[in-house]
């Protein structure tokens, strides 16, 4: 480790080579995944630029000599305070269970560093893996002949790849909702849809990313009983149907699978009921599935299907 009169300039120029480094590869992925050049570039040098600010604030930095992979709390610690990136971004790339075990055992200890960064830290753990597992999925339709390699110049490619990157980085939508949001990207940007079709598919995934979970369990085990003809076609007691819900989902709690009712309702995703009291009646057709609904869980189920032997 160097000091040069506590000057951080010089702390950052040390350091350049690692974080060009990591720019670089940022920059390529972008470029892989068919972004312009000319957004690359910008996004390449805000990232210089924020990552600049954040080395010439701070009076201690490590060289890219000195990089180490985190792997006891004491390393943490000194990752976060020396502001050491490609350390820090080694130890990102561990295993999730190495990650939580790690910070875990530092918050208890009361090690200050990580606790004043533990929230930033876990959070941007969570991102690189979301982030990472979905550029490798593009790839692999891509390999599978499923999408196109400049898929972004598509009705609608570009436009869904940047809400589901926003999503991931504000949002951290949990393995449901991204999962089904991942699915409506795929489909909105197959290869030979029509562009009637795209319209329908983007519109599901601006559905997709305002469903919770919960919601999509309820779609999910609408479908489920329907393909086992669970529930009979035409009009049905709309309680059977919450029971018949709550127990396929495991828990039994019909006034839960209730709660969530009226949104899938509103999103036209589930057949309404007569009325709002118990009792009511409603069409159990489809497990009160709309086509809309329908086509919806078949597309998840389609992505489903194509993911469950990928190597990640």
């Amino acid at each position: 480790m160097s000091h040069d009169d506590g000057d951080p300039r010089f702390h950052y120029a040390a350091d350049l080579p690692a974080i060009q480094l990591n720019f670089g590869l940022i920059f390529w992925m972008l470029d892989y995944l068919s972004v312009s050049r000319h957004l690359c570039l910008s996004i390449w040098a805000l990232l210089v630029f924020f990552w600049s600010a954040r080395y010439l604030s701070c009076g201690v930095s490590m060289t890219s000599d000195d990089s180490f992979i985190v792997s006891k709390k004491d390393d943490l610690d000194l990752t976060l305070r020396s502001q050491n990136a490609h350390a820090l971004s080694e130890f990102l790339d561990q295993p999730a269970v190495t990650i939580a075990e790690t910070i875990t055992g530092a918050l208890a200890e009361g090690n200050k560093g990580v606790i004043a960064s533990a929230g930033r830290l876990v959070q941007g753990a969570l991102k690189c893996q979301l982030l990472t597992q979905f550029a490798r999925e593009i790839k692999y339709f891509q390999e599978k002949g499923r999408i196109k390699e400049d898929y972004a110049n598509d009705k609608y490619g570009f436009q869904t790849w940047v809400e589901l990157i926003s999503a991931i980085d504000s949002d951290l939508p949990d393995e449901e909702r991204l999962k089904a949001m991942k699915a409506m990207f795929f489909a909105a940007n197959t290869i030979n849809t029509t562009d009637g079709e795209k319209i329908a598919r983007y519109q599901l995934f601006r559905l997709a990313k305002k469903l919770t979970s919960g919601q999509l369990l309820i779609l999910r085990a609408a479908y489920q009983l329907n393909l086992k003809q669970a529930f009979p076609r035409g009009s049905m007691n709309v309680d059977e149907w919450l029971r018949g819900m709550a127990n396929h989902l495991g828990h039994g709690l019909v006034y839960l699978v209730d709660y969530d009712d009226p949104v899938l309702v509103e999103y036209r995703l589930l057949n309404a009921r007569s009325n709002a009291g118990p009792g009511s009646g409603t069409n159990g057709t489809n497990a009160r599935l709309t086509d809309l609904g329908l086509r919806l869980c078949e597309i998840i189920e389609g992505y489903e299907d194509m993911v469950k032997d990928m190597t990640l």
